[in-house]
This record gives C-alpha cells, sequence and structure tokens, in this order.
C-alpha cells in the first residue's frame, strides 16, 4: 500500500481532468479561432458551454485578438460574449477575492470599469442570441459583481433557465447572489452605563473612568470572572437554556453560521481566562465612544469630545431646501454638504463608512467621524444626473439597500424636521478615537 510520502502531490489543474481544456488554451494561444469556434459550435445542445468560455477566458492577452473580432464583426455572439467573460475576468483580477473591507477604492474603480464593459458586450449577445447560455450565465456574474439587486439576478436566471433550465454555472452563479455573506464582521458591540442622582454624577464619572483604565492595565480579578462564568453556565445549563437560546440560534442559521451546542458553548465559556479579557478591553478601548451627563466632560482622562459639526463644506452644485428654511444641500466633487445657518455638516466620498440607499432615491452618508449627511431630492429638487454621481462616487462596499420607507419627509413639515437631517449618526461605527458626547453617561466599544 503507497505510502503519504510516495503519493503524487494533488494536482487541481482543469486539464488534467478535462483534455479538452488543454487543447482548447493552446489552441486560443495559437489564435487558432476557426478550431476553437467549431468546437464550442459542435457542443451538444444543453452543453454548459460556459465551462469553455471560462477556460478560454483565462488565457493571458486572448482579449487583443477578441476587440478586433468585435470591432470587425459587431455582431458576432461568439467574440461578445467571449471578450465579455474576458473582461469579468480582468475585473476580478484586480478586485481579488480579497473582504470589501480591503479593497481599495482604485481597485473598485477598476473593477467596475471592466464589469461595465463586460455588460455592454453580453447585453448585445443576448439581444442577438437569446439563447445563449454562456452569456446569460456570464451577465449573472456581473449582476454581482455590479450589485444589481437580488430581483435582477433572479430575471437574468430566468432567461438562462427558459432554454438551459439545468445549466450548473447559471445555478451556482445564482446560488452566490442568493446566499449572503454573514452580516457578522467578527465585531461585537460592548456597552455599559452607570445611573447615578445629579449630585453625584461627577463621582460616578470619574469612578467609571478608572473601571475602564483597570481594565485596560489587565487588573481583571479571577473572582469577578468566576462570577460572571457561574451565571452564564447556569444559563446554559438551566431547564429553560436551549428555549432561551432560540434567538440567538435564529441569528446564527440566518448568519450562516455553524450551530453550537450546549457543551462547546460551555467548553469555551470556562477556557476563558483574565488574559483573555485583558485583550478584549484593549482593542475595545481603540474604538470607545464615552457619553457623558450634560454639563461634564472626560478631557481630563483623555477622551477627546466627539465633533457635531464641520470645519470644511465642500465647493459645487448648491440646492437650497424647498423650505426656505435657510438651509441647503450642496453637492461637489469630494462629498456633500448640509448648511443650516452656522452649522455645516460635511461627508467626505472618501470617508463615507456607510451609504444608506432607499427605493424613492433617498440618501443618507454617514462619515467615519460619526457624523451624517440625509440627501433628500425632493426636498432640495436635485435632478437625477447629480444622485447619480453621489452613487458613483460611494465606494460600492458602504452602500446598503434599505426596504421602501413608510413616510417620507414632506417640504411642509418645518424647520425642526431639517434640524434631524444632518449630525452624529447614532447608529454609526465610531471612529478609533476616544470621544465624548453630551448623552447619557456610558460607554459603548466595538470589539
Amino acid at each position: 500500500m503507497p505510502t503519504a510520502a510516495s503519493l503524487p502531490p494533488p494536482d487541481f489543474a482543469i486539464a488534467s481532468a478535462f483534455p479538452e481544456a488543454a487543447w482548447l488554451e493552446q489552441a486560443a494561444a495559437a489564435n487558432d479561432w476557426a478550431a476553437v469556434r467549431q468546437y464550442v459550435d459542435g457542443l451538444p445542445h444543453g452543453t454548459n458551454r460556459s465551462f469553455a468560455f471560462g477556460v478560454l477566458a483565462d488565457v493571458p492577452d486572448v482579449e487583443h485578438p477578441l476587440r478586433q473580432f468585435v470591432a470587425a464583426v459587431p455582431t458576432d455572439v461568439f467574440a461578445l460574449t467571449l471578450l465579455g467573460t474576458r473582461e469579468v475576468r480582468m475585473g476580478w483580477d484586480i478586485r481579488t477575492s480579497a473582504r470589501a473591507e480591503h479593497v481599495s477604492r482604485e481597485q473598485f474603480a477598476q473593477f467596475h470599469a471592466y464589469l461595465r464593459r463586460a455588460e455592454q458586450l453580453l447585453i448585445r449577445a443576448t439581444a442577438l442570441d437569446p439563447s445563449h447560455d454562456a452569456a446569460w450565465a456570464e451577465r449573472l456574474n456581473t449582476a454581482r459583481g455590479l450589485q444589481l439587486g437580488q430581483n435582477e439576478a433572479r430575471r437574468r436566471y430566468d432567461r438562462l433557465a427558459a432554454y438551459h433550465p439545468s445549466h450548473f454555472s447559471g445555478q451556482s452563479r445564482l446560488l452566490q447572489q442568493l446566499c449572503q455573506e454573514s452580516r457578522r464582521d467578527g465585531f461585537a458591540v460592548v456597552t455599559a452605563f452607570a445611573d447615578a442622582l445629579p449630585a453625584k454624577q461627577d463621582a460616578v464619572l470619574g469612578g467609571f473612568v478608572d473601571v475602564l483604565a483597570g481594565l485596560q492595565a489587565g487588573r481583571i480579578e479571577q473572582a469577578d470572572l468566576e462570577a460572571v462564568r457561574t451565571r452564564a453556565d447556569a444559563a446554559l445549563t438551566a431547564p429553560d437554556g436551549a428555549v432561551r437560546r432560540l434567538p440567538g440560534a435564529a441569528e446564527d442559521l440566518l448568519a450562516h453560521r455553524p450551530l453550537r451546542g450546549t457543551d462547546e458553548l460551555r467548553s469555551e465559556l470556562w477556557a476563558t481566562t483574565p488574559g483573555h479579557l485583558h485583550a478584549v478591553a484593549l482593542e475595545a478601548a481603540g474604538t470607545a465612544l464615552m457619553q457623558v451627563p450634560a454639563g461634564h466632560t472626560a478631557d481630563w482622562a483623555g477622551y477627546a469630545a466627539a465633533p457635531t459639526s464641520s470645519a470644511h463644506t465642500v465647493a459645487g452644485k448648491q440646492f437650497p431646501s424647498v423650505r426656505k428654511d435657510g438651509s441647503a444641500l450642496i453637492v461637489g466633487d469630494e462629498g456633500v454638504s448640509l448648511t443650516t445657518g452656522k452649522q455645516t455638516i460635511t461627508v467626505l466620498y472618501r470617508a463615507c463608512a456607510a451609504h444608506l440607499s432607499w427605493p424613492d432615491g433617498a440618501r443618507q452618508l454617514i462619515g467615519s467621524d460619526g457624523l451624517a449627511v440625509q440627501v433628500e431630492p425632493g426636498l432640495y429638487g436635485i435632478d437625477a444626473h447629480t444622485m447619480a454621481t453621489i452613487d458613483a462616487a460611494v465606494d460600492p462596499a458602504a452602500t446598503v439597500w434599505l426596504p421602501p420607507r413608510q413616510k417620507q419627509p414632506r417640504a411642509d413639515e418645518g424647520a425642526a424636521a431639517a434640524a434631524g437631517e444632518a449630525g452624529p449618526a447614532r447608529s454609526a461605527q465610531p471612529a478609533p478615537v476616544r470621544r465624548t458626547g453630551p448623552r447619557r453617561q456610558g460607554w459603548s466599544s466595538s470589539a
């Protein structure tokens, strides 16, 4: 019996399993396009031609002759589909398979440029031949990369399935679209509050700061850990423990996380040490937001006040509010600003942490400093072209599509509503600095 050392190394090359793939690659590299076309056109009906087009699209520099073919014969469905597939491959090579937060704005810009070129080619291909399986399957890839939404992805798959109901590549790409990535990013929000009588607020604030400093210094008593651990373990082993865990189990299923049993949870709980807690405290301190009672600050403890307005106003086109309340929205090349009298709120596109988008056209840009600008086209008379420039300027990874709103702001709602359109975003991720805000005394961090 052969040993592990005598076995050959694993071979993941497609050509090793499918010899015709090697022949296709060689023919394309040699510019023998007549033979390539003859092979693809000769595949039996119902064959997944996306496989062949994928093999050909991975051949280096194959885009150059294909562009010449398309320029010479704009109705060449084979060339349109293969060039579109190649453009998608080159775009994904630039974007890489990294998570969105690790992809630069420049990478995203180039990635989407390639996908938009591919989309135009593939639209022409499917218009000329509505039954072309490889073109429709590749349009499922562009729909995902361009974030065209679930409904559009389903429409494209339905067009493919009308001619090819068991198309493996199409089914797998639709599955990628429908199976959303986990909503969890490896972080959790840690929140602590301390209530006090007005006369004792300063003393409680000082004690609160000392507790946080002790955690960051690693002064965590084993007895404190044991007390918390004992309560948590009792909850896990209680008769109704399984019932209490149902909401968490449902969330795990929705987030595509594996379900963990009681034994696994208890094992993790009892393996926790003060050192683990110290590490979490240090990480949490980097994104901490302390909220102090009105009239108090924590600058003496090293916390900087959170911004409530911006010092910079972008240069751009101004859209006065239809409410005639003196406010105006400015849309520029670098960001958007909302001016309300003496106050200005600015969110730069490059520092936009979240881009909330509603079907009615409204947008909210939340900056990495926690400030937010609500962009309501109807309240500021903003045209569709300007709204499109905002959407195009924001990193697609920051866009969050939301369901329709039950109520839209009206111009007759008065200045009170306008005042709520700008300011600190309560749900925004705090920037990694120590800062304070004039609210209830408490401390919150993502760790």
